[in-house]
């Protein structure tokens, strides 16, 4: 008679395994989802880093201002100002890069003639 009271029991033990094993899996994959999102944004953010520094050198060879594309990706450049100190002249530049339309990272630079 005990027996028959407990063959239920088993059931209900396997159905509350099952349910904690897929919790856990289920746990496991957003876990890996957020973690390749969150790298695939830093990958675009350092691409937009190094887009702004080359709009930076672009200029300080060209000394030429205004929106290149690479890529598919954008470099703007722009002088902000222009400060004469003796005999040269420093550049304010504002550079920035950016990923996808999205993503962008801008620097400012000061660049003597």
């Amino acid at each position: 008679m005990i027996l028959k009271n407990r063959k239920g029991v088993s059931l209900i033990v396997a159905i509350f395994m099952i349910v904690i094993l897929g919790l856990i899996i289920v746990g496991l994959l957003t876990m890996v989802t957020t973690s390749h999102v969150s790298s695939a944004e830093e990958l675009n953010s350092v691409q937009a880093l190094f887009l702004a520094e080359t709009g930076i050198e672009i200029f300080g060879v060209t000394g030429n201002q205004g929106s290149y594309s690479l890529n598919g990706n954008t470099i703007q450049i722009i002088k902000v100002k222009d400060i004469p100190v003796g005999f040269t002249t420093l550049h304010i530049i504002h550079s920035t890069g950016i990923v996808r339309g999205e993503i962008k990272r801008k620097i400012e630079a000061i660049i003597r003639d």
